[in-house]
This record gives C-alpha cells, sequence and structure tokens, in this order.
C-alpha cells in the first residue's frame, strides 16, 4: 500500500510540474521568427566621401641659392664705359672703335670683375653669365681681363685663358681682346686643332739662356746615363707624356753653350684656344702650365660642358690645384719659402646657360654669382622679387632669351616637295629691292591674326613679305642653315645657279670648312650687294656677323639648337628677321615646342606668313632651268 501511495505521489508532483510549465511557455505566434537573410557579392564597404586633396605646391628649389635667384639685368640697361670703371683713355679708345657705351651685360659684368682689379686683396669670387647671343659677353670679359694685366706688363706670363668650343670662335674672341690690347705690350696667342702643333709651340713658349752651372751638370749627368742607356728611378717612373717633354728637356740643354741652361717662360699673356688643343698643350709642351694665372673665361660654356673633349675640365682642374711659389719669396729666401693656393678667378659664359649643378660643379666654382640679361617684361613678372635693390628672378623654368630686335616668321612649305621653290620666292621677296634702314622696334603681329589673315588671302602674302623687307638694310646679308654638310652643298648649289646675284661664292660653312675660310670679309667684300652665307650648325654660336636675315631651311632638332640659330641676327641692338621653313609633319612640334613654348622669352609673338611659288618656276623659263639644275645635281651625287 505504501508503495502505490509513493508512486502516486510522485505522478501528482510530476503532473504539478507539466501543469506549470504549460503556464510559462510563450505561444508560438509571439515568438519572434527571424527574417530570411539577403545574400551579397563581396563589394568594398562603403566609404564616407573623402574631402579633396589640395593642389601640391612645392615651396623649396632643389637649386643652390646662387642659381635660384640670379641677378636680373633689364636689356635695355645702358651706361657709359667711365661710369663702370674703365679709364677714359680707354673709354675714348672704345668710342673711337665704335662702342660708344655699354650694353646691359657689360653693365653688370664690368663692376664686378673691375672690383677685384682696383682691389687686388680681395678674394674674388666667379661668375656665371646668362645672356642673349649679340648682347656683348665678349668684350664684357675682354676689357676687365685687359686692365687688370696692364698693371704687369714687365713680365710676361700666361694669366688668363678663354676656351671657347670652335676655332671661328677663337679668331673672333682674340680680334676684341687685340681691341682693348691697343697702347699696351700684352701679348694675345691663338691655338687651335688645324694649325700646326710645333708653330704654335714656338709661339706660345719664349725659350732664354741663363747661367746656372749646377743645373747645367745634372742635365748633363742625365744625358750621359742616357747615351749609357742608363735610367734614374725617377725617369722609369714618368709616363709616356713626361718622358716626351724631359726628351725636349735634355736635347735643348745639349745644344746650349756650356754652364748654362734653357729657361722656358710664356710668350703671351692671353691664350684663347679650344679645349682639346689646351689639353695637348699641357700635356705636350714643355714650359706650358697654368701656375700663373688669374682668369679662366669659359665662353658657349653649355656646349663644352656637354662634350668631354679630352677631359679638359679634369686637365685644368689638376692644373690649377697646385700649389705655386711666390717667385721674389723663393729668390730671396730659398730655404724658408712656402707654397701657397691661387685663387683664380672663373666666368662661366653662354646664351642657354646649363642650369644641371653636376655639371657647374664640375668647375670647382668659388662663391659663384649668375647674371642673367632679362627684357623689361621678365624684370616685372611676378616669379621676379627684388634684393637690395636689384630685381632677383626666383623661378625655375630655365627660360631662354631671344634679342629684342628680332621678328620671328614661319613659313609653311606644304609636304617639302616644293620646299627649294618657296625658297627661291622667298629670298626674292626679300631681295627685291633697295630699302633704307630703320630704328626702332619692328611692327609685328600677332600669330593668330597674322595666320587668320594669311589664309584668307594667300596671295597677297608675297606682298607682305616685300613690304616687310623695307624695314631692313639694302645691304641686306642672311645666313642659311642647313640640317647636313651635304644639305648645304646642295643649297649652295641650287642657289649659285638660280640667283647667283645674292648667294656668296663662298663655299659653304660646314664641318668641312678649312680655318682660313672668313665669313666677315665674305660679307665685306662688296657691301653694295646682298649675300647669303650657307652653313650648317658650325656657324650658329658665337659668330658676331652683320646678318639681317636668318633662315632655317631645315628646322633646327631642339630648342637650344633654335635659339643659337635666330640669335645670329639682330644683334648689339639692331633688327632682324628669322624666317623658318617648316613642313606640315613639323608643325605641331614647331609650334607646340618652340614658336610658342614658355620656355623662350621673345619680344613679340612669332608670325606665320605664306608665299606663292610664282609661275616662272611652274610654267615658265624658270621651270625648265629648275629641273636642269636638279638633274645636274642628281648627276653629281651619283658620281
Amino acid at each position: 500500500m505504501w508503495k502505490h501511495s509513493n508512486v502516486l505521489s510522485k505522478f501528482q508532483k510530476s503532473a504539478r510540474r507539466a501543469a506549470a510549465a504549460a503556464q510559462t511557455k510563450p505561444e508560438l505566434e509571439e515568438l519572434e521568427v527571424e527574417e530570411p537573410r539577403e545574400l551579397h557579392d563581396l563589394v568594398p564597404i562603403p566609404q564616407p566621401a573623402r574631402e579633396p586633396t589640395p593642389e601640391y605646391r612645392q615651396t623649396f628649389s632643389t637649386l643652390p641659392p646662387w642659381l635660384e635667384k640670379p641677378v636680373n639685368v633689364p636689356s635695355t640697361k645702358r651706361a657709359a664705359f667711365t661710369e663702370l670703371g674703365i679709364n677714359e683713355k680707354s673709354a675714348k679708345h672704345l668710342a673711337d672703335k665704335g662702342f660708344a657705351e655699354a650694353f646691359a651685360v657689360q653693365c653688370a659684368l664690368i663692376p664686378r670683375l673691375m672690383y677685384n682689379v682696383q682691389h687686388p686683396q680681395a678674394r674674388p669670387n666667379d661668375i656665371c653669365v646668362s645672356a642673349p647671343t649679340g648682347s656683348g659677353k665678349t668684350l664684357g670679359y675682354a676689357l676687365p681681363v685687359v686692365e687688370s694685366l696692364r698693371s704687369r706688363q714687365d713680365v710676361r706670363r700666361l694669366r688668363a685663358v678663354v676656351v671657347v668650343p670652335t676655332r671661328e670662335l677663337v679668331e673672333q674672341a682674340a680680334s676684341t681682346f687685340r681691341k682693348c690690347m691697343v697702347g699696351s705690350s700684352l701679348k694675345i696667342g691663338t691655338s687651335i686643332g688645324n694649325q700646326s702643333f710645333l708653330d704654335e709651340q714656338r709661339d706660345l713658349i719664349a725659350k732664354e739662356t741663363i747661367y746656372n752651372p749646377k743645373e747645367y751638370q745634372r742635365l748633363m749627368t742625365k744625358v750621359r746615363k742616357r747615351q749609357q742607356f742608363e735610367y734614374d728611378s725617377e725617369d722609369d717612373a714618368q709616363d709616356e707624356t713626361r718622358e716626351a717633354k724631359a726628351e725636349q728637356l735634355l736635347t735643348d740643354a745639349v745644344q746650349t753653350i756650356p754652364l748654362h741652361v734653357v729657361r722656358y717662360d710664356s710668350a703671351v699673356d692671353v691664350l684663347v684656344c679650344t679645349p682639346g688643343r689646351l689639353v695637348e698643350h699641357l700635356q705636350n709642351t714643355l714650359g706650358f702650365n697654368l701656375d700663373h694665372l688669374q682668369w679662366l673665361i669659359i665662353d658657349e660654356a653649355d656646349r663644352l660642358l656637354d662634350q668631354s673633349f679630352q677631359d679638359w675640365v679634369k686637365h685644368i682642374n689638376n692644373s690649377l690645384d697646385k700649389e705655386v711659389t711666390d717667385e721674389v719669396e723663393a729668390h730671396f729666401f730659398p730655404d724658408f719659402y712656402r707654397k701657397t693656393k691661387r685663387y683664380v678667378r672663373k666666368v662661366i659664359l653662354s646664351a642657354t646657360m646649363t642650369r644641371d649643378i653636376s655639371q657647374l660643379s664640375a668647375l670647382n666654382l668659388r662663391r659663384p654669382t649668375m647674371i642673367v640679361v632679362r627684357t623689361e617684361q621678365g624684370a616685372t613678372d611676378p616669379d621676379t622679387v627684388m634684393t637690395d635693390g636689384e630685381v632677383v628672378e626666383v623661378n625655375e623654368k630655365g627660360e631662354y632669351e631671344l634679342p629684342g630686335g628680332l621678328t620671328e616668321l614661319v613659313l609653311p612649305v606644304s609636304d617639302g616637295s616644293e620646299k627649294p621653290l618657296f625658297l627661291l620666292e622667298l629670298l626674292k621677296d626679300i631681295f627685291s629691292k633697295p630699302v633704307t634702314a630703320k630704328q626702332g622696334p619692328a611692327e609685328s603681329d600677332s600669330d593668330d591674326s597674322s595666320s587668320s589673315s594669311s589664309e584668307s588671302d594667300s596671295s597677297d602674302s608675297a606682298s607682305d613679305s616685300e613690304s616687310d623687307s623695307d624695314s631692313l638694310s639694302s645691304s641686306s646679308d642672311s645666313s642659311m642653315f642647313a640640317s647636313s654638310t651635304s644639305e648645304a652643298h646642295r643649297l649652295h648649289h641650287l642657289l649659285t645657279s638660280l640667283l647667283p646675284s645674292v648667294v656668296s661664292p663662298t663655299p659653304p660653312f660646314t664641318l668641312l670648312t678649312k680655318a682660313h675660310t672668313s665669313l666677315p670679309s665674305a660679307l665685306t667684300s662688296n657691301p653694295s650687294q646682298p649675300r647669303i652665307i650657307i652653313s650648317t650648325d658650325r656657324a650658329s654660336r658665337g659668330l658676331d656677323l652683320p646678318l639681317t636675315h636668318v633662315v632655317n631651311y631645315t628646322i633646327p632638332r631642339s630648342l637650344e639648337s633654335y635659339v643659337h640659330r635666330v640669335g645670329r641676327t639682330a644683334r648689339a641692338g639692331r633688327e632682324g628677321k628669322a624666317w623658318s621653313l617648316v613642313r606640315d609633319v613639323e608643325a605641331r612640334w614647331f609650334w607646340n615646342d618652340v614658336a610658342r613654348t614658355e620656355k623662350v622669352r621673345r619680344p613679340r609673338k612669332a608670325e606665320r606668313k605664306r608665299v606663292s611659288i610664282g609661275k616662272m618656276w611652274k610654267e615658265g623659263s624658270g621651270k625648265e632651268e629648275y629641273r636642269r639644275v636638279l638633274e645636274e645635281m642628281s648627276r653629281l651625287v651619283e658620281g
């Protein structure tokens, strides 16, 4: 009975628990049903909108301060030479030679170079100059150099070296120095690659016999050892170059009188040379050294630094780094004299001065100053600031500067198949009639207006070109640039056959032209007759010729080459015109990278001109003559 009641009690408890659980269990309807999830592909997580990043503007320069902020000189600046520190006698002599006043680059350069002439104890700093072609850079450095050497005319030493890239520039720079040296006993020498090296050695080195028994005995001992094929350890260590000098020294010692030796001194005070020839004399000319050098001038520096020329910079630096002995101290105190380091003044010049610091650093410049000749527009640009009363350029565009009197004209020649005919018509327009000289800037329309008017009526373009020539001298002289030596000779043959009255009989001026060929003499042989000098880019640098026109028969390959070509005209404040014959395939590059580029400061925009080929060359007698000349050139080419 007890067992039955126990089972019943458990059942009742279980029933009560089940009833209680049923009361607390939520209804199925009240349960929250989870909604099915929406499936998505793998996509980026949404991000909030980002604020625009401000435009980056560099607030610092990678250039050294002297390159970043050059001294900017307005191209219109003029001054009397006496105001620049030149004495009245020299100024009067310059006036007699036609140099009435100093140009902008001379106003900036001469006082800085003359300061150390007037204060010899001050240690000089080096100067770099960037100025347009024809601005007077050569006289700007030649005059202070000559004035500084006048005080030491009693002792002849090589105290100034001028390095230029071509032999034509050697003669031109030497001519300027000779004008400045009139009235003094200073002597200038030249050295170029196509002259006899032995003749140059005789011209540059003066030999003098002096009494010196001790040195004579030493040299004779060396001579006897050589005759017996015995060599000192010092001789064994010499290289081939030093061996040649030692052999020359012993040869001169044998030929001189007993107890005397030969002393080698410089026969010139100033040397104008090409870099390769300078290296040859440093290596092979006995007595030629730079121990007394005070001035090192490097003209057309951009071209010289771009080419090695037998590592000329390295050889010059090695010569200038040597310590020298004061001659007076060595004579009176032979046991106590000391060697000192020299300070050679370096002047670096170019119309397109490089801003490559790696190239300029190779010159070991000392506290350099950059002088830049700018137009009035450049002097008032927003990118310039005033510092200590001077306008200083702070942009880094590396702009080129064209002469203020230059007018640029672009002549489209279609596909170029008739380019010689366009050239013939252009030359006829340029030299069509005598005209009178005109002063002041030439009138010029903008490129846009000129192009639209020329396209609307191309038949009037010939008369436009003719009227443009009215502002130029009747003795018009022109330089025509070709792309190669062969093209220059073909043009010369074509023009001498069809337009003999305006083409110079001088052969084309190319790399094959002999040094004695004088371009200035060719132009001045008959001043009343216009002349055209045909050349390659050899004549595009530094040559100072009285040209009124420059014709780019083939457009240059670079902007820098274009600047140097057109800089042959409109020099020294005169006016001039530069014509470029452009084919259709060249037009886009030429207009974008040359004629309209912001890298060039030009006095006026380049104009587009059109010239119509006359009927004479297409239907008249000129057609047969033109065809005959082409056939002649074809036979010459084929041999």
